[in-house]
């Protein structure tokens, strides 16, 4: 009898060890799963989070293209649409994401506006193209003229001021009094001028029909600036 308890007994605690030992296994692998789950989770969304700077930069760019078909200028358009892609893709490299945190991925879409801008205009500049007409209080209304006759073309033949040759006001340095001038009159003949502040003391300007300021105006937003009728710049003449 105390044989047959004994076997009893031991085959017991086999079969609780084995058990235990099943049941911790199970755990353990219960617990891989649900950490690897978490894991998909924080990743899933980090990836979404990190999916809105790319959206901007998609956003940035497409802005550009449509003002392409919006503005007055003297671009290439192929090759200009080209360039806006090109910088779109080199800028869209992570350089602009900060750390990842609980709430969000830090992204410093300032930096990141005024540098696709900056590009942009070196890339103008080295073309010799007046998409946007970048000047300084230290340019003359003669390299203003200039300017605007490039970017409009044929029209200019509908504005005769342009046409004039005042030697003395021409070497005259732009100031804000002959830039609103400038704009009246082209509203005279449905053109608006009109600006963008990057916060430099560079004169961003650019030239658009009168019945497209809507769509002008939702570009400009896409690119990451506001557009203004006014000349927020300091005046420093």
């Amino acid at each position: 009898m105390l044989i047959f308890y004994n076997k009893i007994t031991h085959k017991l605690g086999k079969n609780m060890l084995e058990n235990s030992f099943l049941y911790f296994s199970i755990l353990i692998i219960i617990i891989l799963i649900f950490g690897y789950a978490i894991y998909l989770i924080k990743k899933t969304i980090y990836i979404k989070k990190v999916v809105s700077p790319v959206k901007f930069s998609n956003n940035v760019r497409d802005g550009y293209i449509e003002l392409l078909n919006l503005l007055y200028h003297n671009s290439n358009h192929d090759e200009l649409e080209n360039e806006i892609k090109n910088i779109a893709i080199y800028k869209t490299d992570g350089r602009y994401v900060g750390g990842y945190t609980r709430k969000s991925v830090e992204f410093d879409s300032l930096s990141f506006t005024l540098d696709y801008f900056y590009d942009l205009l070196i890339f103008l500049e080295g073309q010799e193209s007046v998409f946007i007409l970048t000047l300084s209080t230290n340019d003359t209304v003669e390299e203003l003229n200039k300017q605007l006759r490039l970017a409009l073309g044929n029209l200019i033949e509908i504005i005769p001021f342009l046409n004039k040759n005042n030697l003395l006001e021409n070497k005259r340095n732009i100031n804000r009094n002959i830039l609103m001038n400038y704009q009246q009159k082209l509203l005279n003949t449905n053109i608006q001028m009109a600006f963008i502040d990057d916060g430099s003391d560079s004169y961003n300007i650019i030239l658009h029909a009168v019945k497209k300021e809507k769509e002008v105006r939702k570009a400009i937003s896409l690119i990451g600036f506001q557009y203004s009728k006014e000349l927020k710049l300091p005046e420093l003449v």
